[in-house]
């Protein structure tokens, strides 16, 4: 029995230095987790924003958004303090492409517009100083009805009418917007006619022949083989129109004959013998 009871109050001490040393590793414990506890919130916190360097000035900034810089407007009322203040409105930057090309569009649109109006379209041509030359023959040799305006040739109208009607001796033509075509001429006068197997000629003072048109009145008349006939091509004209032509010496002397001969007589020539 003593021997038991030695045992149990060795043991005694035993246990309370084990739970002093507990205590004592307790209390150093403390600390640690407390500091531990900041630790973990310090890394909870939020990182700082990321920075983007551009270029190699070194500059940080931040990052951009795709957002594109709007125009503000405010309206300042009568009253102090009060305005209002409108959308904003995206800033626009034209290039000079999108100019130029918007600037060809309107430009061919122009022409087609100048090339298919009516308003530029010529109907019929103006006819000045004819006697007995009519407009309606002018313009079924032209045929310029519908045509634009801007494709007349002056020249061109003046060698067709040329050719058409040799009994014109002076053709000058105009052409004036929006759709006028001018045509003036001044005609031959006959002096006497030209007979030959039923056809007739009309032949002016300076001997230039061409075919009859209305009546010329009371005229001389020649009959007989027609004599040796000129033709010539004015430098103005075109060679598919040669003016037929006798001399005009011989016009001077039918008519100086015809003076003597009496009203209504016809003068014959003859190729061998003349007048």
């Amino acid at each position: 029995m003593r021997r038991t009871n030695q045992t149990t109050e060795t043991r005694r001490p035993l246990d309370r230095s084990e739970a002093t040393r507990q205590r004592r590793a307790s209390r150093t414990r403390k600390p640690l987790l407390a500091t531990g506890g900041q630790k973990r919130k310090s890394i909870s916190r939020p990182q700082p924003p990321v920075l983007v360097r551009r270029g190699l000035s070194g500059s940080p900034e931040q990052a951009r958004t795709g957002s594109r810089s709007r125009r503000r407007y405010d309206v300042a009322l009568g009253y102090p303090g009060a305005e209002i203040r409108l959308p904003s409105l995206p800033q626009m930057h034209v290039g000079w492409r999108i100019i130029s090309g918007l600037f060809a569009v309107a430009l061919a649109g122009l022409i087609y517009f100048f090339w298919t109006s009516p308003m530029f379209q010529v109907q019929a041509a103006a006819l000045n100083g004819a006697v007995r030359i009519s407009e309606a023959d002018v313009n079924t040799v032209l045929g310029l009805a519908g045509e634009p305006v801007f494709t007349i040739n002056p020249a061109e109208i003046e060698n067709d009418l040329q050719i058409a009607f040799p009994d014109m001796a002076a053709i000058t033509v105009e052409v004036s917007l929006p759709a006028t075509v001018t045509v003036n001429i001044s005609e031959r006068t006959p002096v006497l006619i030209w007979r030959e197997d039923g056809e007739e000629m009309w032949v002016d003072a300076e001997g230039v022949m061409f075919p009859p048109r209305g009546d010329p009145g009371l005229l001389p008349v020649l009959v007989g083989d027609l004599p040796f006939i000129i033709e010539a091509v004015d430098e103005k004209e075109s060679a598919a129109a040669p003016q037929r032509w006798i001399d005009p010496q011989m016009v001077v002397d039918a008519l100086t004959l015809k003076s003597y001969a009496p009203e209504g007589t016809e003068i014959m020539y003859e190729a061998d013998h003349g007048l």
